[in-house]
């Protein structure tokens, strides 16, 4: 954790000895809370998303499995502690403003635009936002597909699988599966090599 971290609603302002850290929320409040509660995500924000709660959500929306789909989602995108954010928050994908300030804006496109339960969300551009013009549903058998494709690399007139490429380029299984989501072709993947740190990836 460093300063100007952000958490959910969080930005952390001071980090002190002990248990406690100074944070400014995106409302304007500064409080001190527990460093152990925002790193896991259970501080979110000052408290102003209780006190904000769409009513939507307080009448049972929440008990949804399309609700469920949604906070996935959002996790994905803005929580850095969740184990698929490196993917989605770190690339820069983010969740239409309106879906985000409203769930229940959310909750109709969805049931407009072909959701039925177990179908998942997926965005059209891999390098687009969660957006009504950037994502549709799709069957288990298509996000199997989908990932399947995925999974195989042609390069030279040779198959590789994922781990075969990253093997036979002498870089980490994990380097490459980055770089591609980041969609970077192949010989820009080939031809640089990995620098140590955080910016691995550019």
């Amino acid at each position: 954790m460093n300063i100007n971290d952000k958490y959910g609603k969080l930005t952390v302002l001071e980090i002190r000895k002990g248990s406690f850290i100074k944070v400014k929320c995106d409302c304007g409040n500064i409080k001190e809370v527990r460093k152990h509660d925002v790193k896991n995500g259970r501080t979110k924000s000052c408290g102003c998303i209780r006190k904000n709660k769409p009513n939507s959500i307080k009448h049972g929306l929440s008990n949804t499995k399309l609700y469920v789909v949604f906070k996935a989602m959002k996790q994905r995108c803005y929580n850095k502690n969740c184990k698929d954010y490196f993917s989605y928050g770190n690339r820069g994908i983010k969740i239409f403003e309106e879906w985000l300030k409203d769930y229940t804006k959310f909750h109709n496109w969805a049931l407009n635009n072909g959701y039925k339960e177990g179908l998942y969300i997926d965005r059209i551009n891999n390098n687009g936002n969660y957006e009504p013009s950037n994502c549709r549903w799709i069957s288990n058998k298509e996000n199997t597909n989908n990932t399947r494709k995925n999974n195989h690399i042609l390069y030279k007139n040779k198959t590789y699988t994922i781990q075969e490429f990253a093997d036979f380029i002498k870089i980490s299984r994990t380097t490459l599966t980055t770089r591609l989501k980041l969609g970077w072709n192949l010989e820009k993947i080939v031809n640089t090599k990995p620098s140590k740190g955080r910016n691995q990836y550019k």
